[in-house]
């Protein structure tokens, strides 16, 4: 993973991250009392800013999963 870090970073589809891990991630990580973005941020700009990356990856994911019943009902009422 640490010889092409950035590479994955950049070509993460969120989209193909499993329902579990996410679940995982965010109850581990962003629930944790040290998931402090202000503080991370302080700590390093660069960890800082993964950080922020995530969380804003995250709630994409989110969003994704309850509009994309929708889309689908709605594309099956104009067919």
């Amino acid at each position: 993973m640490k010889n092409n870090f950035i590479q994955q970073v950049k070509t993460c589809e969120v989209d193909d991250i499993p329902q579990d891990v996410k679940k995982f991630i965010i109850d581990k990580y962003l629930h944790s009392p040290e998931w402090d973005l202000p503080a991370i941020n302080k700590a390093s700009e660069a960890a800082g800013a993964l950080a922020s990356w995530v969380v804003s990856q995250l709630s994409y994911a989110d969003i994704l999963t309850k509009v994309d019943p929708l889309r689908k009902k709605i594309k099956d009422l104009k067919e």
